[in-house]
């Protein structure tokens, strides 16, 4: 009996033992799923911060391109801005030639009567010289007084000594030679003339003793009829 009670109690212990090691073994591989999980985990993770990354470096690509494209049309417009420019310039000189050719063939009529007065025959100088004033205080001098006033510029064309200033300041001078009074309708074109008469070239040019030549007299003009008549 006693063998048998010692057997039993082998068989008991032999139980639990194998229960122990089941237990262990069932600990052992709850640890081993734990740690595969916490590693799917880590994947997972990384996965994602992978994926997070990748969507970085997308949005950086497209705020780049978006960037890109904004320097683009950036410089697109200010390439066009400058075309656009460049053309109002070109068409403003072309209307400042345009009206600077204007001025000078107008003033050509009233510049070819000054020049032309001394030779008229004796009979029609009364005439002539009538004809010539009227236009240049009726008809010129006004134009001119107006195109001062309406742009408020020193010079005529594009606010800068052109040849229509020159050909204005000559028939002006001319014109005072017949009558000194001319602009006194025109304060204007009074200080047109101070002005134009002050630029240095022209200063010295309209000095005594320089090439202008002074209004023909009677015997340049006897001279000059015998040579053409």
């Amino acid at each position: 009996l006693e063998l048998e009670l010692e057997l039993e109690l082998e068989l008991e212990l032999e139980l639990e033992l194998e229960l122990e090691l089941e237990l262990e073994l069932e600990l052992e591989l709850e640890l081993e799923l734990e740690l595969e999980l916490e590693l799917e985990l880590e994947l997972e993770l990384e996965l994602e911060l992978e994926l997070e990354l990748e969507l970085e470096l997308e949005l950086e690509l497209e705020l780049e391109l978006e960037l890109e494209l904004e320097l683009e049309l950036e410089l697109e417009l200010e390439l066009e801005l400058e075309l656009e420019l460049e053309l109002e310039l070109e068409l403003e000189l072309e209307l400042e030639l345009e009206l600077e050719l204007e001025f000078v063939e107008g003033l050509f009529d009233l510049n070819e009567l000054l020049l032309m007065h001394v030779l008229q025959p004796a009979d029609q100088k009364e005439q002539h010289f009538a004809n010539m004033m009227d236009k240049a205080e009726n008809r010129h001098f006004p134009v001119f007084e107006k195109v001062l006033k309406d742009h408020g510029k020193d010079f005529l064309v594009g606010n800068q000594l052109s040849r229509a200033d020159v050909q204005l300041l000559e028939v002006i001078l001319m014109a005072e030679e017949y009558k000194p009074d001319i602009l006194a309708k025109f304060p204007l074109l009074q200080s047109f003339k101070a002005r134009m008469s002050a630029i240095p070239n022209i200063k010295k040019f309209l000095q005594p003793g320089s090439q202008r030549k002074p209004l023909a007299d009677k015997n340049a003009v006897a001279k000059v009829m015998k040579i053409f008549y």
